[in-house]
C-alpha cells in the first residue's frame, strides 16, 4: 500500500538520509528487541509478548490502510 512510496519519495533525499533513517530504525528495532526479550524472560509470559506484538502489527497496518484510503479519497473527490 503505502510503504511502497517511501523509497520512492526519500530516493531524491540522497544516501546519508536514507542511510540515517535506516540505521536509526534498525538501532530501535534492536534496542527493543533486546529489552522485551529480557522482559519476556523475566515475567515468563512469552504468550502476552507475542499477542501483542501480533495485535500491534495489525493495528499499525489497518491504521496505515486506513490513512492512505483517506488520503485515495481525498484526492478522488
Amino acid at each position: 500500500m503505502g510503504d511502497s512510496l517511501i523509497p520512492i519519495i526519500l530516493a531524491s533525499s540522497g544516501p546519508l538520509i536514507i542511510g540515517s533513517i535506516d540505521g536509526l530504525s534498525e538501532t530501535l528495532a534492536n534496542f527493543l528487541k533486546f529489552f522485551s526479550g529480557r522482559r519476556s524472560d523475566r515475567l515468563k509470559n512469552r504468550k502476552g509478548f507475542a499477542l501483542f506484538g501480533y495485535g500491534l502489527s495489525g493495528l499499525g497496518r489497518i491504521s496505515l490502510f486506513i490513512s492512505v484510503s483517506g488520503l485515495v479519497f481525498s484526492y478522488g473527490n
